[in-house]
């Protein structure tokens, strides 16, 4: 390595487009020291974020890298050395946060050994537990302060900020405000890691930074599964879980969708768009079972369909087969899972049974 290039930026002004030539060591500002280090860090291939610095330091240091057109070898070794040695001078500091100190392991070590060492120090993704706290209502903040320690809650304020900490000051009552306050003179040679700490425990209390291992909703994933269960299977446990939570019941059962509920769910409009979604041989399958178990859905149908197709569908039900209940169930989750399909799909809108409308007659 015997001299240096550094690339030039074309909408400098001239001065700089001409260049400034670095030969010897003496009167290098702190800035031009840094951008050569910048430089022979990209030299080798590395990667230096910069976004952590000041809007204001950035352009500083951009400028003085636009500027220099070329150092010479004495130069660049004696810039090396003394940054080495002010690393050894002064160590290495981490970001006080915790939540950061991670996230800066992005792209260094596997995506599951990060989400591990999160979930060990309580911190699910990215999100830093101050913000959340700081957007809590004031009523809740309060609350939350209130039940606190003195000290405890004197951190919390000095998280906040002097702005939110004085709203949340109005809402505490006035010996609680009081108690705090005075607390606010043993924070001083409070460590970092403590208020870390305090923020997790906090933000795992206030619950926004919990993650949910299921992502539906315990209504919707009950009904689906019911849905799949054979209807006597289904109906036993729908009947068993009225007596045990009727609300949870009337949820659930409002959630469920099987063949009996066509007629009070389908809109007449919408039956050639289901039965196109379903083989003949099925639909014929599933409407002679319906004949036992739920006539009035297989009259719907048959109703709301073309002449035609109604006539075909009648005649080749009369040549059927005796259909066993497996069959028959079967046949008709095929009806009832196409019906879902497309109201997914937005092509059709499944009307609210009454009993479980809420609108206002």
């Amino acid at each position: 390595m015997n001299t240096l290039m550094i690339p030039q930026m074309g909408a400098m002004q001239k001065s700089a487009l001409d260049g400034v030539v670095l030969s010897g060591p003496d009167g290098l500002s702190g800035s031009q020291k840094a951008a050569i280090i910048l430089q022979v860090a990209l030299m080798e291939g590395g990667s230096l974020n910069l976004a952590t610095l000041s809007d204001e330091m950035q352009k500083k240091l951009a400028l003085e890298f636009a500027t220099i057109k070329h150092v010479d070898e004495s130069v660049i070794l004696t810039v090396i050395t003394e940054f080495e040695a002010a690393l050894q001078r002064g160590g290495l500091d981490f970001p006080t946060d915790l939540a950061q100190r991670l996230e800066s392991l992005t792209g260094t070590i596997s995506d599951d050994a990060l989400a591990d060492l999160r979930e060990s120090f309580g911190i699910q993704g990215t999100t830093n537990p101050w913000d959340d706290i700081g957007a809590m209502e004031d009523e809740k903040l309060a609350e939350m302060v209130t039940n606190e320690s003195a000290k405890i809650s004197a951190l919390i304020m000095s998280k906040l900020g002097p702005v939110r900490a004085s709203e949340v000051l109005e809402a505490l009552p006035e010996d609680v405000a009081t108690r705090i306050t005075l607390a606010m003179a043993d924070t001083g040679h409070v460590p970092p890691r403590t208020v870390a700490v305090v923020g997790l425990t906090l933000g795992q209390y206030i619950g926004k930074t919990e993650e949910t291992a299921f992502a539906e909703d315990p209504v919707v994933r009950t009904a689906a599964m019911l849905n799949a269960a054979a209807a006597s299977t289904r109906d036993k446990l729908i009947d068993a879980l009225g007596d045990l939570d009727a609300g949870f019941a009337g949820l659930v059962r409002a959630a469920i969708f099987t063949f009996e509920d066509i007629p009070a769910r389908v809109v007449v409009t919408d039956v050639p768009k289901i039965t196109k979604e379903v083989s003949s041989d099925d639909l014929v399958v599933a409407l002679v079972h319906a004949q036992e178990n739920a006539p009035e859905a297989a009259e719907f149908i048959l109703g709301n369909m073309s002449t035609r197709m109604a006539d075909q569908l009648r005649e080749e039900m009369s040549e059927s087969n005796a259909v066993d209940t497996k069959a028959g169930e079967a046949a008709q989750g095929l009806v009832t899972r196409a019906i879902r399909e497309l109201e997914e799909r937005g092509d059709i809108v499944l009307q609210t049974p009454l009993e479980f409308d809420e609108t206002p007659m």
